[in-house]
Formats: C-alpha cells, structure tokens, sequence
C-alpha cells in the first residue's frame, strides 16, 4: 500500500464531495433521466469502495472497475443526439470522468508497496 497515494485520494476524494456536486437530472429525455439515476447508482457505488479503501486500507480490486458501457452511452449522445441531451451527456460525462480517476489513483495506491 503506498501511503503517500492514499492520502492523495483521500484528498482528492474529499475535495471531489465537497467542491462537485451531483448533476441534477434535467428530465431532457427517458434516455437521459436513465443514465442520470446509472450514474447515482455508480456513484454510490464508487464512493463506498473508495471510503472503505482509505478508512481501512483494503479495497477489492475485482469489484470495483470503470463503467464502460456508461461512458460509451454518454459518448453515443454527445456524438448523436439533441442539443439539450448533448449538454447533458457533457455534464454527466465530466463528472463520470473525474470518478474514474480516483479510480485510477485507487488502484495505484494499491500497486505500489512502499
């Protein structure tokens, strides 16, 4: 476990509750409001994982893994739909994005020993 990345996602980790706020769900379509209530389910998900990791140190790698198939749905409406979908898509892609890098920095802190 290297400490000194733990406590960098710890930081980023609270920095992240504190300063980013969940996308509100705009309602722009059926298709949108779907993958908003992914993206809390995923959130969630993420969240407990990472707080377990720096609370105890231990974090099961096998459970947790990036949402492809949400950042791929995410992607297909910015390319392809509405203008009000595509500001949409955009919001809840940042925000998936900056999940996936405290996923990345998660699992760094685990491949490097110290």
């Amino acid at each position: 476990m290297n400490k000194i990345k733990l406590k960098k996602l710890e930081n980023k980790f609270e920095k992240f509750k504190d300063d980013e706020p969940f996308p509100e769900d705009c309602h722009t379509t059926e298709t949108i409001s779907d993958i908003h209530d992914d993206l809390a389910e995923y959130d969630s998900y993420v969240a407990g994982a990472l707080s377990s990791l720096i609370k105890t140190g231990k974090f099961n790698q096998k459970a947790i893994a990036k949402d492809l198939i949400l950042n791929d749905r995410l992607k297909k409406i910015i390319i392809n739909g509405s203008t009000e979908e595509i500001n949409n898509a955009k919001i809840y892609l940042k925000y998936l994005e900056k999940i996936e890098e405290m996923i990345d920095l998660a699992f760094e802190c685990l491949e490097d020993h110290e």
